[in-house]
């Protein structure tokens, strides 16, 4: 029975051989114990446990720095990521966003909420469902605008008593437009006599 032993760093494999026979002591041939070995008489040296196998040696950094030595070939760069993990670092950075943009919108409705009930105690009469209007619409689109009947009326008043009127109102506030209050009047079904 052999035994390899790593002797050096350049992978240099000695064999040696087992100190050890198992079939009749001898340690050196695997000759049967009824037959005369010729290495029935070793040495106590050649019985002695082998030496511990060689520590590799630390290797000591470069004196020259990374930057001094010249490079042949590209150095590789980062692995590049798979189309799986690009998506899901596209969804993760969606789902943020939309995690940011719902707590801005909750905190906007717990501030609109206290503001409607503050308007419960300073204001009263016909100039507290105008202002929960202004309020209740802004920051909607233009087409996403809807407008009570209320708030149709006093357009309607407004442009009635004044175009003019009307339209400098509308730089300042959100009301209906000239067209929305056109369509109104079309559908009015007036008949001859008392309406």
């Amino acid at each position: 029975m052999k035994i390899i032993q790593k002797v050096s760093l350049d992978s240099q494999y000695t064999e040696l051989t087992d100190p050890g026979c198992h079939s009749h002591n001898c340690g050196k041939c695997s000759k049967s114990a009824q037959v005369d070995c010729q290495h029935s008489e070793t040495s106590e040296r050649e019985r002695a446990p082998l030496p511990p196998p060689l520590k590799k040696p630390q290797l000591a950094a470069p004196e020259t720095a990374a930057e001094d030595i010249p490079c042949d070939h590209p150095t590789p760069g980062p692995a590049p990521l798979t189309a799986e993990k690009k998506a899901v670092n596209r969804q993760r950075v969606s789902v943020s966003r939309l995690k940011k943009k719902l707590a801005k919108m909750n905190a906007d409705a717990i501030l609109q909420k206290d503001v409607l009930v503050a308007l419960d105690k300073f204001l009263g009469g016909p100039s507290l469902p105008f202002v929960k209007m202004q309020i209740r619409i802004n920051g909607r689109k233009r087409k996403g605008h809807r407008w009570s009947d209320n708030m149709k009326a006093l357009a309607l008043a407004l442009y009635h008593h004044s175009p003019k009127c009307l339209r400098l109102l509308q730089k300042l506030f959100r009301l209906s437009s000239t067209s929305t209050l056109k369509r109104i009047m079309k559908a009015i079904n007036i008949e001859p006599g008392l309406n």
